[in-house]
C-alpha cells in the first residue's frame, strides 16, 4: 500500500509534494521542484521515496531545490515526465515502525486503504 504522507521525526504528518520544474527524460537523474519547496514540503534527510505519475524514484541526495535520485523503484518503470508534474513523498507500509508514532496535528482520514492528511 502507498501511503501519501510523510513521518517526521517529531512524529507529526504532513503531506510532501511539489512540480516538477522542468521536463524529465526516463535516464536523467536529478530533477528539479518548485523554488523553495524542497526545503519546506519534503525531509530534511535522506534517502525518501518519491512518486512521479507512476514511476517511483529514491531520492539519495538533496541540493537547494534539486534531487538525485535512483529510477524506477518498487517495481516501477522509469519514463519521462513533463514540467509541472505534480510529484510527492510516499510510504510503503512495511516501512512503517507504527509502534513508534505518538502523536499527530490535524485530523487523519482513511480512505480506500490511503491515510490522508488534512
Amino acid at each position: 500500500m502507498i501511503l501519501p504522507l510523510h513521518i517526521e521525526i517529531s512524529d507529526k504528518l504532513r503531506i510532501c509534494e511539489s512540480r516538477l520544474v522542468a521536463t524529465i527524460n526516463a535516464t536523467q537523474t536529478t530533477l528539479e521542484v518548485t523554488s523553495g519547496e524542497a526545503a519546506t514540503n519534503f525531509p530534511s534527510y535522506v534517502p525518501f521515496l518519491v512518486l512521479i505519475e507512476s514511476e517511483i524514484v529514491n531520492v539519495t541526495d538533496k541540493s537547494a531545490d534539486t534531487f538525485t535520485i535512483t529510477r524506477g523503484q518498487k517495481n516501477t518503470t522509469a519514463a519521462s515526465h513533463t514540467s509541472g508534474t505534480p510529484l510527492r513523498a510516499i510510504l510503503y507500509s512495511e516501512d512503517l515502525y507504527l509502534d513508534r508514532i505518538l502523536t499527530y496535528e490535524g485530523e487523519v482520514l482513511i480512505h480506500e486503504g490511503n491515510i490522508l492528511y488534512n
